[in-house]
């Protein structure tokens, strides 16, 4: 059980401060993961769950929500249905944070230097990353960054009230049943800090 911060990206303003709402509460990964799957499907305001914030409109993915499909290829050896929602929601949380980290190449849709991850998802693990994958750690096989390069290469849209995996052409070229990431692109993503700067791969 990992504690998660859930907040609408929408400002209230009160005595002339912009506040957040959000409200940070224990629950497991898979709990995480349907509330993501709401999100994503857009249901209207009075059918959402209480803890499913409105995200910026500002970036194109929010959050990166990973599913199923992107497993089309068997990625470090891993069968589409045998993976679990807890190793959905993990990998769709890394690539929330990864997909927005600063890129030349897209600027207006990733974060600009120094700017927080908050702004662009409204799931924040209050858990350190490293506990959050020791959940998931004997679910995936093989080296983490050739996965979530590949599964980078993909982004879920909604069609006709369900979910489905297209190509995301950021990253990647091909077709979903053949992904071909471009080189280097989502390795050399960027997140700065206080002067201090740390790409994907090596995150």
């Amino acid at each position: 059980m990992q504690s998660f911060d859930f907040g609408q990206q929408c400002d209230t303003q009160t005595r002339g401060h912009h506040m957040v709402p959000q409200v940070t509460v224990p629950m497991p990964l898979e709990g995480v993961y349907s509330l993501m799957v709401e999100q994503k499907l857009g249901p209207e305001p009075q059918r959402r769950n209480i803890l499913n914030g409105f995200p910026s409109s500002v970036f194109r993915e929010k959050p990166a929500l990973v599913i199923k499909d992107f497993f089309e290829t068997k990625p470090n050896g891993m069968e589409k249905n045998k993976v679990g929602d807890d190793v959905l929601a993990f990998a769709s949380i890394v690539l929330s944070y990864a997909k927005i980290a600063h890129n030349s190449r897209f600027p207006i849709e990733s974060l600009q230097p120094g700017s927080s991850p908050k702004l662009a998802t409204t799931f924040m693990p209050r858990t350190d990353f490293n506990v959050l994958f020791n959940e998931v750690k004997s679910k995936i096989p093989g080296d983490l960054f050739k996965l979530f390069e590949t599964l980078a290469c993909y982004e879920t849209v909604v069609k006709s009230g369900k979910l489905s995996a297209n190509i995301d052409k950021r990253f990647c070229t091909g077709r979903p049943a053949s992904p071909r990431p471009k080189k280097d692109v989502f390795a050399k993503l960027e997140m700065e800090h206080d002067g201090v700067f740390l790409n994907v791969k090596k995150w």
